[in-house]
C-alpha cells in the first residue's frame, strides 16, 4: 500500500530538532524497522489530519492506514537514515 505520497513527489528539507527528540525518533524508527523519514511523515501527516488540513478523502485513508498499525505496508520500508 502506497500512502497519499508517491516517490516521485519528494523534497528533501532539512530541520533542527533537539537531541532529546532525535534519540525518541531513532527509537521508534529501529523498533518499527522503517526510517526516521517515515516517521517524520507520518507524524507531520497526523498532525495536519488533526487540524483538519487533509482531504477528507486523505484523512480516511490515514484512518485506515493507522489503523493498520504497520508502516511497514507504507512508504516506512525504506532504508533507514
Amino acid at each position: 500500500m502506497t500512502f497519499y505520497v508517491e516517490e516521485n513527489d519528494y523534497t528533501v528539507i532539512s530541520f533542527r530538532l533537539d537531541n532529546d527528540i532525535l534519540e525518541l525518533l531513532d527509537k521508534v524508527a529501529e523498533a518499527r524497522e522503517v526510517s526516521r523519514s517515515a516517521v517524520i511523515r507520518q507524524a507531520i501527516l497526523e498532525f495536519l489530519a488533526r487540524l483538519s488540513y487533509l482531504p477528507d478523502e486523505k484523512k480516511k485513508a490515514l484512518g485506515n492506514f493507522l489503523n493498520s498499525n504497520n508502516f511497514e505496508e507504507g512508504r516506512g520500508n525504506e532504508n533507514k537514515t
